[in-house]
């Protein structure tokens, strides 16, 4: 997919995307965050519309497995020389053997869903593609607290 890049202001980006979830997570009794630990001083260059994309597809998958009363916390921060946004849901995280296997198309972790119930398994492949073809990553595990913990990582562009 080709990218049009452009020089973006990361965190009102995100606040934008998180907040049209909100009602939906409302309707579910599920409770939205957003932290931002770090200010944000430098330009991220990157396809707003493909961004879109990864984030809706990280809370989509996060309201879908976090159960009524639970929460999803948004946290972004500056690690080195990248912006890292991640998502932790409180639901019931990801089987051991299915994290290997999370980001391949077509991939189910829970077997038992139909496509009606649980998409076409090809949502975290694409998130995964348009990171890297971003020049960044995204990778998932459990939460040492419990829930799904999936972490993008963008690198950030210095001025020279």
């Amino acid at each position: 997919l080709p990218l049009e890049k452009t020089s973006i202001d990361f965190v009102p980006l995100v606040n934008r995307i998180v907040e049209r979830f909100k009602s939906q997570a409302d309707q579910t009794q599920v409770e939205i965050s957003i932290t931002h630990e770090s200010s944000l001083e430098h330009s991220l260059q990157l396809d707003p519309m493909r961004f879109e994309q990864i984030l809706n597809n990280l809370l989509s998958n996060a309201l879908l497995h976090t159960p009524s009363g639970g929460k999803i916390q948004i946290t972004t921060r500056i690690v080195a020389d990248s912006v890292q946004l991640s998502v932790h849901d409180s639901g019931e995280g990801i089987p051991e053997e299915a994290l290997a296997h999370i980001f391949e198309r077509f991939y189910r972790a829970d077997r038992s869903r139909s496509r009606a119930q649980g998409g076409t398994g090809l949502g975290l492949a694409i998130a995964l593609h348009l990171a890297q073809v971003h020049g960044g990553d995204l990778s998932a595990s459990n939460h040492p607290q419990g829930g799904a913990l999936f972490t993008l990582r963008l690198h950030l562009l210095h001025a020279d």
